[in-house]
């Protein structure tokens, strides 16, 4: 999702500096991540050992305004308080976060600048 982003905003731009686009098509800049509750602890960004072994994994896709778009949880054994859930998406919200400034500095350095293909808001 993360990369994926990336790609689309490389075409966009090669779509709209070949005269292909009328303005912004892009409504939110986006990216994802993973939270794992893990022997009492939260981690961000898990690799595989960490997901097979998480009490909790929970998948969000967020906006870089911290607007969520999906989240995908699941509790192996015991159910999850909701207090966890939201300890959980308040580190992923800020995993997005520093993902989105990752992407933008990609862009950057590839000539794209975001802002230029996002539609404006209101």
């Amino acid at each position: 999702m993360t990369g994926g982003f990336i790609a689309l905003a490389l075409a966009v731009a090669k779509l709209g500096a070949g005269g292909k686009l009328r303005g912004p098509v892009i409504r939110d800049q986006v990216a994802a991540v993973s939270v794992g509750h893990i022997g009492g602890e939260l981690l961000l960004d898990l690799n595989y050992k960490e997901d097979s072994s998480a009490r909790v994994d929970l998948n969000v896709v967020a906006t870089d305004g911290g607007n969520i778009v999906e989240i995908q949880g699941t509790a192996e054994g015991e159910a999850v308080p909701r207090a966890d859930i939201e300890k959980m998406t308040d580190l992923a919200l800020e995993g997005v976060a520093q993902l989105c400034v990752v992407q933008r500095q990609a862009l950057s350095l590839a000539g794209v600048e975001l802002d230029q293909l996002l539609i404006p808001r209101s």
